[in-house]
């Protein structure tokens, strides 16, 4: 198992590392032989998404077209890839919606787990972020985040509410005001997958 290493601000490293050790534990090919849909050693937590496969959702496949400002700025250079996920600074990205296919079947009432953290959130005015998941057709988790605001993080665990068939898109999405970094680690189910 190889150490992995996150810049995550203090205020939220106690907390952080409590997601990290469901996120770092040891991952398997699954009995199909089929290395890219890993699950846990301990045979929970199926992989849903590669961090190295993020890219930017095109204006004509973005699911929260509705949150794009007048004018999108965001490129390549304004995320990047993590040991087991992603980043977006948002010094110069005011939107950003990554997109991959999903790697691995989650049937309706599963449960999906991710955790998000951000650094100190500052703004010259007052704003709002708007922070959101969706897996396929379905938005699974979403917030306002309100700026300013102290670093914090979210240890996410939902249901899926639609079942989501391997191939379908998975999207991150960050609305933003303000010099701000996000980060979404992986995004796994959370119980051994049943027999089909």
């Amino acid at each position: 198992m190889r150490l992995l290493m996150f810049c995550v601000p203090r205020g939220v490293l106690a907390l952080t590392n409590l997601a990290l050790l469901g996120a770092c534990s040891g991952m398997e090919p699954t009995s199909d032989g089929d290395a890219s849909v890993a699950r846990d050693a301990n045979g929970s937590g199926h992989k849903l998404i590669d961090a190295a496969s993020w890219k930017l959702a095109l204006a004509t496949e973005d699911p929260f077209a509705g949150h794009r400002p007048g004018r999108v700025l965001c490129g390549e250079a304004d995320w990047r890839i993590e040991p087991q996920g992603v980043e977006i600074d948002t010094r110069a990205c005011n939107y950003a919606t990554l997109v991959q296919p999903a790697l691995a079947r989650v049937a309706r009432g599963e449960r999906v787990q991710l955790f998000i953290w951000w650094q100190t959130l500052a703004s010259k005015e007052a704003s709002t972020a708007h922070v959101a998941i969706q897996a396929g057709a379905t938005i699974i988790w979403q917030e306002a985040v309100a700026i300013p605001a102290p670093a914090d993080v979210r240890n996410i665990d939902v249901p899926l509410l639609t079942d989501l068939e391997v191939g379908e898109p998975i999207f991150i999405h960050v609305r933003n005001h303000g010099y701000n970094n996000w980060s979404f680690g992986p995004i796994t189910t959370a119980y051994p997958k049943k027999q089909r």
